[in-house]
């Protein structure tokens, strides 16, 4: 995703060239492959939407935006797709999940019919990326409100005798 232009840009995986430039919703921040590989799921973030390009090559509409997923509350006329980041697709391809992150939940996604079908809460703030593995959805959270965290064991010692990550090991 190319967030500041709003855009996907597809390269050529052998050489690196840039091949097209698809325009999505505004502020793309994440991307997904539908298992059969025939489209690819942009989440943009400020827009509330999903953009789905159509990935087969074999296709008139390849590499253009063929559906747009968002929920619109009717009578309110605000959305209930707000700020989606992390998309995953169920194994079969016939659901996919949205991290949307300012709601602390993850929209259920009917592939086939581009609905959202249900939602599910998520006990932490703000997810973010997400991935399928077996029957189960994996989340990370930006925070989880477990009160853990990744030490830098810092010569200031801030954390005391607890250090779960040296990054003076780990810096050039």
């Amino acid at each position: 995703t190319n967030t500041q232009a709003d855009t996907v840009d597809v390269f050529d995986a052998q050489t690196g060239a840039a091949l097209t430039r698809i325009h999505v919703g505004i502020d793309p921040v994440s991307i997904a492959v539908r298992p059969d590989g025939l489209e690819v799921w942009v989440s943009n973030h400020v827009s509330d939407t999903v953009s789905v390009i159509d990935a087969d090559p074999t296709s008139p509409s390849h590499h253009q935006v063929i559906a747009t997923i968002q929920a619109i509350d009717e009578e309110s006329r605000s959305t209930r797709f707000d700020e989606p980041v992390g998309i995953a697709f169920s194994e079969n391809g016939r659901k996919a999940y949205v991290a949307l992150s300012s709601e602390d939940t993850i929209a259920v996604v009917d592939v086939q019919r581009r609905l959202v079908t249900k939602r599910l809460n998520i006990r932490s703030q703000d997810p973010r990326a997400l991935t399928v593995a077996g029957d189960r959805l994996y989340v990370v959270a930006f925070e989880s409100g477990n009160q853990t965290q990744v030490s830098g064991c810092l010569p200031e010692d801030i954390d005391g005798d607890i250090c779960t990550f040296n990054v003076e090991e780990q810096s050039v």
